[in-house]
């Protein structure tokens, strides 16, 4: 399945709160709510924040996920997709991030896309941090 076929999609009939829809993977970015975004981006329940400073797990620094932690008050869940596979981010970022009360969890970016999407459709409090595939 080639990156532009795929589409993340979950339908639940229940849901109250409008939140940000990933409608598909791009060659460098997504479509989001029929916006193209080119690079990584964050995302929590109704916004999406271009994050030019984060080209690869790498860049992922305490410094500057405090940025990105502002924006998750109402998030219960903190949803990192690292792109193609898993990776782990700099060490000491998970004790940073769960010190402000977040729980998270490491994944590839389509898994990230899909737990997303599934977690929203249960009206959960979830953001997420997507670095393209």
């Amino acid at each position: 399945m080639s990156n532009s076929d795929y589409q993340a999609s979950f339908t639940h009939e229940e849901s109250t709160i409008e939140h940000v829809k990933v409608q598909r993977i791009l060659e460098n970015g997504f479509m989001i709510d029929d916006k193209e975004y080119h690079g990584t981006v964050f995302i929590n329940e109704n916004e999406v924040i271009q994050l030019d400073n984060i080209t690869s797990h790498e860049d992922l620094s305490i410094e500057n996920i405090n940025h990105i932690l502002a924006h998750t008050k109402q998030s219960d869940m903190l949803l990192i997709g690292c792109g193609q596979s898993f990776k782990m981010w700099q060490k000491g970022i998970d004790v940073h991030i769960r010190k402000h009360g977040l729980a998270f969890e490491y994944m590839n970016t389509r898994s990230a896309i899909d737990s997303l999407t599934i977690l929203q459709a249960e009206d959960r409090h979830v953001s997420a941090i997507l670095l393209p595939i």
